[in-house]
């Protein structure tokens, strides 16, 4: 059966959605469509295109995210990116609040020792 204007046209509009989608549409064999895709110089690679940077990509989009690979991986980067800057700030604070009650046990520390010595005095003077 030969291929109509509008089937060929149909073909070379649509030869993104691959080979089984247009012959499905066609009514046709994906045999055919292979064949007549290939007289006509038309790639029946599958296409997709992201709906977030609109490229036309050769690998299915994302199930996740429905975009690109590329779009995804950014934006998993980045979400990434913002989890650890979030731990590293309450390390941050853990690390400051360890470090005042260090400061403060040490006060304490040398206030006993402070005491200690003054008491010791105490002790001398009172015997002599």
């Amino acid at each position: 059966m030969r291929w109509r204007p509008w089937e060929i046209a149909y073909l070379e509009a649509h030869a993104g959605d691959g080979a089984e989608a247009v012959a499905s549409h066609l009514g046709r064999t994906v045999n055919s469509v292979q064949i007549q895709a290939s007289r006509i110089g038309v790639s029946l690679r599958r296409v997709w295109e992201c709906p977030r940077c609109g490229q036309k990509v050769y690998t299915p989009l994302s199930g996740v995210s429905g975009w690109c690979m590329r779009c995804h991986l950014a934006e998993s980067r980045d979400t990434a990116a913002e989890a650890n800057r979030r731990i590293r700030e309450k390390i941050a604070a853990e690390e400051r609040e360890i470090a005042a009650i260090k400061r403060e046990r040490q006060r304490y520390y040398s206030d006993t020792t402070r005491k200690r010595q003054k008491l010791k005095k105490l002790r001398k003077s009172r015997e002599s």
